[in-house]
């Protein structure tokens, strides 16, 4: 895992996240959608998931993908609540994530011009027949 490390998770889930998580949890997909009103708290989740994975090495970076810029520097503030390091200043010439981050929060844009850095970047840090979250 890259960044620092992370401790136990502490932030309040609401019932259906709870819910949800243990459900994500119990099998551990490969990929899963959340579908939920704006503000229901589809962040906190997605926090919740990525936390798991990094903290029980299951993953070892964190790729956020996002609609639009804006959104980017959002995301990363709501994880860091977490302990969830990520680059939302993070361009594509970089070519390489910082040792000192979980991962980066980009835009579907970022990922569509550079579909094989995006692959290569994943990889990079992927436990042995683990992923990525």
């Amino acid at each position: 895992m890259r960044g620092p490390r992370l401790h136990g998770w502490r932030l309040p889930l609401r019932a259906w996240q709870r819910a949800a998580f243990d459900g994500w949890d119990a099998g551990r997909p490969n990929d899963a959608l959340i579908v939920a009103t704006p503000g229901a708290g589809k962040t906190r989740f997605a926090t919740r998931v990525a936390h798991a994975l990094l903290r029980d090495g299951a993953a070892g970076r964190v790729v956020v993908v996002v609609p639009r810029e804006h959104l980017k520097a959002q995301v990363a503030r709501a994880m860091v609540g977490a302990g969830i390091v990520l680059d939302h200043r993070f361009a594509n010439a970089q070519e390489r994530l910082a040792r000192d981050v979980h991962g980066a929060v980009v835009t579907y844009q970022q990922v569509c011009a550079a579909p094989r850095l995006y692959r290569q970047l994943c990889r990079e840090d992927a436990p042995a027949g683990g992923g990525v979250a």
